[in-house]
């Protein structure tokens, strides 16, 4: 899970940038990850004290896991409370882990 590996992310090489999404693969990790980011261009409520939010969307070729969401939500998230986001008219269920929201159903990573 690329949000619960930030060494991934610092290991990562740039691609392309593609409107709000940024492109990368791994650069020097043992199985090959390739993931688009991108910084929700709003946040609700906005007093809320975080370090930047990120979206992600991973392959593990390796594993066989492709478009994998998962959310870096800048601050610690309380363990087992479930987490909902809304991606244009669809809903994904997501589990929490430190600052990471994690999709919860495989058939959504291909929603």
């Amino acid at each position: 899970m690329l949000a619960a590996s930030p060494a991934v992310a610092q290991q990562a090489k740039f691609l392309k940038k593609h409107g709000d999404w940024s492109s990368y693969v791994s650069a020097g990790t043992a199985k090959k990850v390739c993931f688009v980011v991108a910084q929700p261009r709003d946040q609700a409520p906005k007093n809320v004290k975080r370090d930047p939010v990120y979206f992600y969307v991973s392959h593990y070729p390796a594993d066989k896991v492709k478009n994998e969401i998962s959310i870096k939500m800048g601050y610690p998230l309380k363990p087992g409370v479930p987490v909902e986001i809304t991606i244009g008219d669809k809903k994904f269920k997501l589990f929490t882990k430190g600052e990471g929201a994690f999709v919860e159903k495989k058939a959504d990573e291909n929603a």
